[in-house]
């Protein structure tokens, strides 16, 4: 076993392949709350940073991350982790991804989308979700808690840089995209996109849905038939 995080604590843990290196995201508290990635270097049995590492500046007063985090790589090996931000009561919320280059040396954060329901702190959200796309695109997809999660979206990224504006790709019922989990292999294309778990109500049961794109590559979702 190896612990990942020095800090106090460490949760909403997540992980990626690059190679031979284990990127793992979480969250942690060494100064206060933070989203942090910690990468293992398998051929040589250690970590490749000595401490946890912050993926984001500081941000305002009002604002802070809570436990969740996914973490991904792109073809060139440049690193995304997709979390949220909010206040400790509802009203400030919104989707962020950092960037890094795999020659760069610090992390670039982007606001994806506005999601004003989400909170900060001791919070797990898992409604968004990261996806290789062509060449060298990562794609953001995510629902929205305002939206009850009835719809997806879509946000692309290249080389850490934002491509086009955001996307609505699905509308479907409240629930359809509360949980979702992206495919981040690059080779499994074309293929599942996402995975989604659709919460059920009084008329319809929870189910397990797959989204892809058979034969045309992303960014266009569609439903299963």
């Amino acid at each position: 076993m190896q612990q990942v995080n020095v800090a106090s604590y460490g949760v909403g843990s997540n992980v990626s392949m690059r190679g031979d290196l284990i990127d793992c995201s979480y969250r942690t508290c060494p100064y206060g709350a933070i989203t942090a990635v910690r990468t293992f270097d398998v051929t040589k049995g250690g970590f490749v940073q000595a401490s946890d590492e912050a993926v984001h500046g500081e941000f305002p007063n009002n604002l802070g991350v809570c436990n969740s985090s996914l973490v991904a790589a792109d073809a060139t090996g440049g690193r995304y982790v997709v979390f949220s931000l909010g206040a400790w009561d509802a009203g400030a919320g919104k989707i962020a991804v950092a960037w890094r280059g795999p020659d760069a040396d610090a992390w670039k954060t982007t606001d994806v989308a506005e999601d004003l329901p989400l909170k900060s702190g001791n919070e797990s959200y898992a409604h968004f979700a990261l996806a290789r796309g062509a060449g060298n695109q990562m794609l953001v997809l995510y629902g929205k808690a305002s939206e009850d999660h009835a719809n997806l979206y879509q946000r692309v990224f290249d080389a850490g840089e934002l491509v086009g504006d955001e996307k609505l790709l699905i509308r479907d019922k409240p629930g359809a995209f509360a949980y979702i989990v992206g495919n981040k292999r690059g080779e499994v294309r074309p293929g599942i996109q996402l995975v989604a778990t659709r919460m059920g109500d009084s008329t319809q049961r929870a189910s397990v849905a797959i989204y892809g794109v058979l034969p045309a590559p992303m960014p266009r979702l569609r439903a299963p038939k």
